[in-house]
């Protein structure tokens, strides 16, 4: 098992969130909000079996979905902001994301 660390960063405005790893549901919430101050909405952690995880995160308020395939052993931190037309980014790294 590996653990995956999520972050939900910049650009989110009473947001409706669906987050699924690998097929597997692991976040769903309304009301997420960028705190402006540190560029964080929400952040969470979910084991995944195996080194690869297919990441998909549906902005349902926006109608906005994407995906990206991450190896979780090589970068266990995935960072989540929406650009200007609500459109999910997804970027994976190998460092923990920092916060005040």
């Amino acid at each position: 098992m590996s653990t995956l660390s999520v972050a939900l960063q910049d650009g989110f405005k009473n947001d409706s969130v669906v987050l699924t790893v690998n097929d597997r549901e692991v976040f769903r919430k309304s009301g997420v909000s960028t705190n402006l101050v540190i560029g964080l909405a929400d952040r969470l952690e979910t084991q995944v079996d195996g080194t690869d995880a297919r990441i998909q995160i549906e902005v349902t308020s926006r109608s906005k979905k994407q995906s990206k395939n991450v190896q979780v052993s090589d970068t266990p931190n995935v960072g989540i902001s929406l650009g200007a037309d609500g459109t999910p980014e997804i970027f994976a790294s190998r460092e923990p994301f920092r916060y005040l």
